[in-house]
């Protein structure tokens, strides 16, 4: 698999089908794109693995939070918390239907305009000015955002308390050194 950009840099991973199967699309802050010819969930897996975590372990760890059984979001990094969202119909059964935003780079959603049934359907706008049409109503889709947000907002604050004890740690070993040699 290609190397993949940085976590900060990723607004949304969508399944695609392509000459190559099923695919992966990256849309990118820049508001550029990058179509990977492996699954939505080799890419989530490389993603984590990166990180060394866990696909099931971080959607557990969500789970506390949402209180839900499916969907959950997946806490990847303090710069990515990608929120699942329905961008498609799938073809054949066991077919991806669900794509991932990643709320800590910004998205808003909005109801699609038009007539049945683009009316229950919402958009995304993303960072990089990209716009992604999802298949669930507004209402749902600002439920799964709001989860992800919480998540986001519980994994920064815990990254946050471990920065802050490592500091407090070092702060004490050099108080310490310090008393010694005097």
């Amino acid at each position: 698999m290609e190397q993949l950009p940085k976590d900060r840099d990723i607004v949304a991973i969508v399944p695609e089908y392509s000459n190559q199967g099923a695919s992966t699309r990256l849309y990118l802050r820049d508001g550029t794109e990058r179509l990977l010819s492996v699954t939505m969930r080799t890419t989530l897996r490389a993603l984590a693995r990166r990180r060394c975590k866990d696909l099931g372990l971080m959607r557990r760890w969500a789970q506390q939070y949402t209180h839900h059984v499916l969907n959950n979001p997946l806490s990847v990094g303090v710069e990515m918390v990608l929120a699942p969202v329905k961008v498609r119909e799938p073809r054949v059964e066991g077919d991806e239907a669900m794509g991932c935003v990643n709320v800590a780079a910004g998205v808003a959603a909005t109801r699609l305009a038009g007539p049945y049934p683009l009316h229950r359907m919402t958009e995304l706008h993303l960072a990089g000015g990209r716009r992604l049409p999802v298949r669930w109503s507004l209402a749902t889709t600002q439920r799964h955002l709001k989860d992800a947000e919480l998540v986001h907002t519980r994994l920064v604050a815990e990254s946050a308390a471990a920065m802050l004890y490592q500091l407090q740690l070092k702060d004490k070993e050099e108080t310490s050194a310090g008393q010694k040699l005097f």
